[in-house]
């Protein structure tokens, strides 16, 4: 079972609401939900711990943070962790077990789901690689490598037979080979 640990996030919001790490930040511990696709990462750490540091993207359906997966002396590891509605989360999560032949290359390695029961919610939590540099620009301002590399990420994603859905760049990471 790991750990959870928060620190103070960067509020980028000039009225507060309600996120899901309100929700999240109550819980002290999470458990893995066991799904054998997740990386194996998580099964070598020892008392593993997620902290969040920076809500990065938020939505009425899911938010998004920056953090570390932590283990005792092992060096940090970069993350982004997805907390959302427990269905779509886990949806999202089957989404990634069956791209992974793409992990680490074309898309994020998935590094486990886990379950939350908080405030009478039932979450997902999926943790991922934090992967590339988010884009940040119209598509129309990359450069021509930027987009080919793009384009050639979308191809492999779709030879799996994935259709992607929302192609805002928001949602992409961008790492140039």
């Amino acid at each position: 079972m790991a750990e959870l640990a928060s620190t103070p996030l960067i509020s980028k919001i000039s009225r507060h609401r309600p996120t899901y790490f309100d929700i999240f930040s109550r819980a002290s511990k999470l458990g893995l939900v066991d799904l054998k696709w997740s990386s194996p990462l998580l099964a070598k750490l020892s008392k593993p711990q997620v902290i969040l540091e920076e809500l990065c993207q938020w939505n009425g359906k899911a938010n998004v943070y920056y953090g570390k997966l932590e283990s005792g002396g092992a060096d940090a590891i970069d993350i982004a962790v997805k907390i959302g509605d427990h269905d779509e989360i886990t949806d999202e999560a089957l989404q990634y077990r069956d791209m992974h032949s793409l992990w680490g290359k074309t898309i994020p390695i998935c590094h486990g789901l886990y379950s939350l029961a908080a405030a009478g919610k039932q979450l997902g939590v999926l943790v991922l690689e934090r992967f590339g540099s988010t884009i940040d620009c119209r598509l129309s301002s990359l450069s021509r490598m930027e987009k080919t590399t793009l384009l050639n990420h979308v191809l492999e994603i779709h030879s799996l037979g994935k259709i992607l859905n929302d192609l805002q760049p928001r949602n992409w990471g961008l790492a140039l080979d």
